[in-house]
Formats: structure tokens, C-alpha cells, sequence
């Protein structure tokens, strides 16, 4: 199953527990029990996370796989699939199409652009 490792990202941007659990509007300790694998990261909180740090892709925080689970910083394999898990792989499927569509966006602009100022350039040059 996928999770989310925010302990992982709390270390990418420097931010205690305590900062963290502030600015989500929970208590230090549902972070500490989420970092320690005994609660899982609700789809609200990244959202958030993404909000504040004004983020597109948080898919490298997330770890795991279908039929893994987490322990620690081992994934261990276990025999049983869950909707659950389904639904992360769906999540992390959805998220990285998000970040594709945007990439394909920024390049089509890119592509736009360029061909804006080819036109210039030739308006330009038969102009002079």
C-alpha cells in the first residue's frame, strides 16, 4: 500500500512537528503517530500541504506499492491486496497524470511561443 512519508517531507523543508502540526491545524502528536506508521496521512492534510507549500507533485513523499506495507523504513510484502490499496494506486496514478498535463501545458505554450516569434521574425525581416 502506498504512504505517505511525511517525515520525508518535513525534513525536505526543515519544519519541526510542532511548526508542521500548526500550520495543518492538528496536533503534534497525530503528526508524530502518522510519521510513525500508526495513523495514515488523510487526503485532506496533503491537500493542505500542497496549498501551503504551494505545490503540483508530491509523489515523491509517497512509498510502498501494492501488496506492501510499511514498516519503519522497510517494506515488507504481504499477501493481501485491499481496496485500500487500490485506491492509493489510483491517487498516485491520478497525481502523476496531474503533473503530466501540466508539463504537456507548459510545453505547449512553449511551442506557441516560438512559433509567436518566428512569425515576428519573419514579419521583421520581409518588412525591412
Amino acid at each position: 500500500m502506498y504512504t505517505f512519508d511525511l517525515r520525508h517531507f518535513r525534513e525536505d523543508y526543515k519544519i519541526s512537528q510542532k511548526a508542521l502540526s500548526e500550520q495543518l491545524g492538528v496536533g503534534q502528536s497525530f503528526i508524530s503517530q502518522i510519521e510513525n506508521g500508526k495513523d495514515p496521512m488523510p487526503n485532506a492534510l496533503i491537500s493542505k500541504l500542497k496549498e501551503i507549500y504551494q505545490l503540483d507533485d508530491v509523489s515523491k513523499y509517497y512509498k510502498g506499492g501494492i501488496g506492501h506495507t510499511t514498516t519503519g523504513n522497510f517494506n515488507t510484502i504481504s499477501g493481501n491486496i485491499t481496496v485500500a490499496d487500490y485506491k492509493w494506486e489510483l491517487e498516485i496514478a491520478r497525481l502523476q497524470i496531474s503533473h503530466l498535463e501540466q508539463r504537456l501545458k507548459d510545453f505547449e505554450q512553449r511551442v506557441k511561443d516560438k512559433d509567436e516569434m518566428i512569425e515576428l521574425l519573419k514579419s521583421a525581416k520581409n518588412s525591412a
